[in-house]
C-alpha cells in the first residue's frame, strides 16, 4: 500500500523552479500533489490512500498538508515547494470560508449587500489571510525514498481561527471608508461562530 501510493504521487503534475548560480542554470522539478483535507488523495483512476499527517479542520484550526516529490539532492526545494503548496491550500480554503463570512453579515446586519462596501471588505480579509498564511511554518514533517531514489516530503500547517478573526477585524474597523457601515460587535460574532463552523466539504 505505501508502495502504491508514492506511485500516484509520482503521477501528479510536476512544478517546475528555475534556479542560478553565478552564470549557470539548474531546473528543479519537483511534483506537487493535490490533497484533500479529510486525509485522502484525489485519485482519478480509483481508490484513494491515506496522506501522511492530514490532520482535519477542527473549531480552533485549519490545516492542511503539503507535498513534493523529487530527487534527494534538490531536498531544500522540496521543502520549499512542499510548504507553499500546503500555504495555497490552506488561504484558498480560509478565504472560501471568509468569504461567507461577509456574505451573512451583510445579509444579517447592512442595507448594502452585493456592494462596493461589501467587496472591500472581502478585499480586506484576503489580503490580512495572505499575510497570515505567508508566515506560516510546518507543525510536522515526513519524507519517504522510494527504491528509486525519489524523495518525497509531507509538510503540515494549521492557522487558528481566532487569530485570523482577530486580525481582520481589527483591520476593518480601522478602514475610514468602512467604518460608518462596520458594526465590529456583530461582524466579529458572525465570523468567529462562521469559522469554527467551517470544515472543508468531504
Amino acid at each position: 500500500m505505501k508502495k502504491n501510493l508514492f506511485m500516484m504521487v509520482a503521477l501528479v503534475a510536476g512544478v517546475s523552479v528555475m534556479t542560478s548560480c553565478g552564470g549557470s542554470s539548474k531546473q528543479v522539478v519537483a511534483q506537487t500533489q493535490v490533497l484533500q483535507s479529510s486525509g485522502n488523495y484525489a485519485d482519478a483512476f480509483g481508490p484513494t490512500a491515506s496522506v501522511p499527517l492530514a490532520r482535519p479542520d477542527n473549531a480552533e484550526y485549519w490545516y492542511e498538508v503539503g507535498v513534493a516529490t523529487g530527487t534527494k539532492s534538490n531536498f531544500s526545494d522540496l521543502q520549499d515547494n512542499a510548504l507553499l503548496s500546503a500555504q495555497r491550500r490552506i488561504a484558498m480554503k480560509m478565504k472560501h470560508a471568509y468569504k461567507g463570512v461577509v456574505s451573512d453579515y451583510a445579509n444579517s446586519y447592512t442595507t448594502k449587500r452585493g456592494t462596493d462596501t461589501q467587496s472591500k471588505m472581502e478585499r480586506a480579509g484576503d489580503r490580512i489571510i495572505d499575510a497570515i498564511v505567508g508566515n506560516t511554518d510546518g507543525l510536522d514533517y515526513r519524507q519517504n525514498l522510494d527504491d528509486k531514489g525519489n524523495l518525497t516530503y509531507f509538510v503540515l500547517i494549521g492557522v487558528s481561527k481566532k487569530e485570523t478573526s482577530d486580525k481582520i477585524a481589527n483591520a476593518i474597523s480601522k478602514d475610514e471608508k468602512l467604518g460608518m457601515d462596520f458594526k465590529e460587535s456583530e461582524f466579529r460574532k458572525t465570523m468567529d461562530e462562521k469559522f469554527a463552523k467551517f470544515k472543508e466539504e468531504q
